[in-house]
């Protein structure tokens, strides 16, 4: 196995390579330069091997990020419909007639408030409807 090439490595490397000068070549110098090369390659190419290995991972884990995201928005949208169809079950069980009849007096049968004064403060179907306590359905607050 090569050892990896290290920026120091990388350094050494580019400083014999801007002292060369091919104007005045020496045998002795342009053998060190060779060799120097030589010895690099390796390291380089195995390097490169580790790229381009760790560039088909990232590729391989933003598909996989992608799908997770899909599939993230794919279930907030189904909590939100059922969200949605349980809110409006609450909104028909709200306010209950007192007797059965047409009277206009309602009450929420988790608090007991009336239509006309609202849900209590501490009402648990007022907070699962997110209506303020003291608003009636129907009715603005004033």
């Amino acid at each position: 196995m090569t050892n990896p090439i290290t920026p120091a490595d990388l350094d050494e490397l580019e400083r014999k390579i801007s002292g060369y000068s091919p104007a005045v070549p020496t045998k002795e110098r342009t053998a060190e330069l060779i060799a120097c090369v030589l010895d690099a390659i390796p390291a380089l190419i195995a390097a490169a091997r580790e790229r381009d290995a760790l560039r088909v991972e990232l590729e391989v884990h933003k598909g996989a990020n992608n799908k997770l995201r899909s599939d993230l928005a794919a279930e907030v949208r189904r909590l939100r419909a059922e969200l949605d169809e349980a809110q409006d079950v609450l909104v028909k069980l709200e306010w209950v007639r007192d007797d059965g009849t047409e009277s206009p007096t309602v009450y929420c049968p988790e608090c007991f408030g009336t239509g006309l004064a609202g849900h209590k403060p501490d009402c648990a179907l007022a907070a699962a409807l997110w209506k303020e306590p003291t608003t009636p359905t129907g009715q603005e607050k004033s």
